[in-house]
């Protein structure tokens, strides 16, 4: 038989008071009290408004405030989510947030589908049905050495990462309504075009692909507009002189 101790009643008296849902606190060795900033209602668990969570003497605090929550003192770490089930998510609008660690990506999702992804290793961005606005003095690097950069209000550039000047090439893709996206139509348009810089058979679509840009001077006796198109694999060149000297167009197998 199990040994039975007995206490008498005033041994071990336990005094003090509450109410209903408070959370009993012990205010001494015998005595209880409660505080109406911290409630239990079976299923609610309630803080004051402010009221603080401290892990390790002040290590690590959730704080909250009037319409906020204050996390600080450590990281946050959360899963790294899925499309259905993002790590952090919008109940406004289900807009959620996951990351793909493996392939060094952040991306977006909304009620299940992927909708937007950055990827933080190579810099660049992809959307399912929307595309990159373009606010005062912002910019998006494409590749580590090429930039869309907004030059002024409508006006964007394509330019050398960290340049507003240096202009690369421009590769719009023209479809007709319906059409499939595949690789027919293109609009290669370059602000200028040096030795070697012109389109090839390999960037047009024989029959469909076009290039517009300006030949600079140094290349030419005066900066020419040229309309460059293949003609079945080979180049063809529609130029006329910007100088004035002439409004008559020339058409040549030989690059201006």
């Amino acid at each position: 038989m199990p040994d039975v101790k007995w206490y008498s009643a005033a041994a071990a008296s336990i005094t003090g008071s509450g109410a209903t849902d408070r959370l009993a606190l012990w205010s001494g060795t015998s005595a209880l009290s409660s505080d109406a900033d911290i409630t239990f209602s079976g299923v609610t668990l309630s803080l004051a408004a402010t009221g603080v969570i401290d892990w390790g003497a002040g290590d690590v605090t959730l704080t909250g405030g009037t319409n906020t929550l204050t996390f600080a003192g450590g990281q946050l770490i959360l899963p790294a989510g899925t499309v259905a089930l993002p790590s952090v998510v919008s109940g406004a609008n289900n807009l959620g947030i996951f990351f793909d660690d493996a392939n060094f990506l952040i991306q977006f999702a909304r009620a299940g589908t992927s909708v937007a992804t950055f990827s933080y290793n190579t810099g660049w961005v992809t959307t399912s049905d929307r595309g990159y606005n373009f606010v005062a003095g912002s910019s998006l690097t494409v590749t580590p050495d090429t930039a869309l950069n907004r030059q002024a209000a409508g006006v964007v550039s394509v330019t050398d990462a960290g340049a507003t000047t240096n202009y690369r090439d421009l590769i719009v893709r023209g479809l007709a309504l319906g059409q499939s996206p595949i690789a027919s139509n293109y609009l290669v348009i370059t602000g200028s075009s040096g030795a070697g810089g012109t389109p090839t058979t390999t960037q047009l679509t024989a029959g469909s692909g076009v290039a517009i840009y300006t030949q600079d001077a140094h290349d030419a006796a005066a900066t020419k507009l040229v309309f460059a198109y293949n003609l079945g694999g080979s180049m063809r060149y529609v130029t006329v002189p910007l100088d004035g000297t002439t409004t008559t167009w020339t058409h040549s197998a030989t690059r201006p």
